[in-house]
């Protein structure tokens, strides 16, 4: 985010109170149960606003005993994969380890 107040008005479009911030629909990181968890992978850009919340997400997932992968990209924003335009060759690689990830953990 390039700015402060972008950050601010784009959480207040997202939660409807201040309360809800820790809803863990609004971030799983509030779930309190993290056992028994389908394998998962976790796609975060270091230029992020919410990478720190991605790697301890993935972190509680690990410690609760499930099968995790995170990646942190060099100098990607949030969602970067999504944006096959503007970033072709970390798209196109972040898709070959979801493809490859659900390919090895599917039943």
């Amino acid at each position: 985010f390039s700015n402060i107040l972008l950050l601010h008005w784009t959480v207040s479009q997202y939660l409807s109170s201040k309360s809800d911030k820790d809803d863990p629909r609004a971030s799983p990181l509030f779930y309190k149960d993290f056992s028994s968890l389908p394998p998962c992978l976790v796609l975060a850009g270091d230029c992020d606003p919410l990478v720190d919340e991605s790697v301890a997400y993935a972190k509680k997932m690990l410690d609760a005993g499930n099968l995790v992968q995170c990646v942190v990209e060099k100098g990607l924003i949030h969602a970067y994969f999504t944006y096959l335009r503007f970033f072709p060759k970390a798209s196109a690689a972040s898709r070959i380890k979801i493809i490859d990830f659900v390919k090895e953990h599917s039943v």
